[in-house]
């Protein structure tokens, strides 16, 4: 029987039997602590010794003796287990219990932006030490190479910022951009359009100016 085959044949059930014979050496004491009968771990327990071609217990008196084979196994299943059990019973994260430094890049124009929100993060996990990169020096690959835990950045939405499936992607905030101009502009009177703001931006750029600045022909932007 192949290495493939025998791993097949193996389940979640077969590796809590394994662990529980391991710590109660009792098929009766095993079964109780797994709510099954005597009758099933001891089917399950032929199985195992076919999948792993070996005796993995043998019986002195009362008890039931691990092998040097099932002695080996015992804390490897142990992490296996652990590790599954992390699947239902994984703690959410606690910034308040973090110890430990992150490190986060963005550009300095959404600085002004997160600075609120970095504090209250601070706030929160008292136990951090904070270290913020400049995106321009400290950009993707960093984050890549787990250089950098965090990258901030401005955004399309519609057009994801880059294809790689390893890194994970969260909105953060949302915002517009606005255009600033003194209340008597031209355009500040109507609406604004993008055909209206490009248009008299290169209407205003190829106009002459005259040397004038009192002509009646002077246009103040």
């Amino acid at each position: 029987m192949s290495d493939i085959v025998r791993l097949s044949r193996i389940n979640f059930r077969h590796l809590l039997v394994l662990r529980q014979l391991l710590e109660e050496q009792s098929v009766t004491q095993a079964a109780t602590r797994l709510c099954l009968s005597p009758s099933a771990v001891s089917k399950i327990l032929s199985q195992l010794r076919d999948c792993l071609d070996d005796e993995l217990f043998y019986r002195q008196g009362n008890q039931l003796l691990p092998t040097a084979k099932a002695k080996r196994l015992g804390p490897v299943i142990s992490a296996m287990l652990r590790e599954m059990d992390n699947l239902f019973t994984e703690e959410g994260f606690r910034p308040e219990r973090f110890q430990g430094r992150m490190n986060l890049a963005l550009r300095e124009s959404s600085f002004e932006l997160l600075a609120s929100a970095i504090a209250r993060v601070q706030q929160q996990a008292p136990g951090m030490t904070l270290a913020v990169h400049a995106k321009e020096s400290t950009g993707f690959q960093s984050l890549c190479e787990g250089r950098v835990d965090l990258l901030v950045l401005p955004h399309d939405l519609g057009q994801p910022p880059t294809g790689r499936n390893e890194l994970i992607w969260e909105r953060l905030a949302e915002d517009e951009m606005c255009c600033l101009m003194r209340a008597e502009h031209p355009l500040a009177a109507k609406e604004l359009t993008l055909d209206a703001y490009l248009s008299f931006a290169m209407w205003a750029f190829w106009t002459p100016i005259c040397s004038n600045p009192f002509s009646s022909s002077h246009w103040h932007n």
